[in-house]
């Protein structure tokens, strides 16, 4: 009903996030099986123009928000350094000794070394989840990376649109 109600209103799809919630989020619906992911729809209500740049010399910034009870880690990059490689590998191996099941990073698009940390990324396991614009006044791109396989058969996806988006991610 949520993806129906969503283009609807005429937001677009700009990706999945795998596996976000726990099943037990849902006992009383008695409708998932397992872990939920969920259709990413975003709304651009005022366009703004961007300046990209090169940072020189800095260390890797950012926030990191850890849901416990879903075993969600989300973490925003501010700022990438040389560091990044091993920054990431500390939240990794912190946050799946805590019980992370899904881990998600953003990072800005307004930032030119947004290109070499997807590849970092990549290479630590994490593939292309959603675009998100104006993702903190930037677009956005999310990345995520699952601890267990995932039954990508068991999801329940309503548009032709984010069917394809999940044959992407797949």
């Amino acid at each position: 009903m949520m993806q129906k109600a969503a283009l609807y209103v005429s937001v677009k799809e700009t990706g999945i996030e795998i596996e976000l919630m726990p099943a037990q989020s849902y006992i009383a619906e008695k409708s998932a099986p397992g872990r939920v992911g969920a259709v990413v729809c975003c709304l651009v209500i005022k366009e703004k123009s961007r300046t990209v740049f090169l940072p020189e010399g800095v260390k890797t910034r950012y926030a990191d928000t850890f849901i416990a009870s879903a075993g969600v880690l989300r973490v925003s990059l501010f700022e990438a350094g040389e560091d990044v490689d091993d920054v990431m590998a500390d939240l990794i191996e912190k946050y799946t000794a805590a019980e992370a099941v899904v881990l998600q990073v953003l990072l800005p698009f307004d930032k030119a070394w947004s290109g070499a940390v997807t590849e970092v990324l990549n290479r630590q396991g994490f593939f292309f989840s959603a675009l998100i614009p104006r993702w903190l006044d930037a677009d956005g791109l999310m990345l995520q990376r699952l601890v267990h396989p995932t039954n990508y058969d068991n999801m329940h996806i309503y548009s032709d649109f984010a069917k394809e988006m999940l044959k992407f991610i797949i």
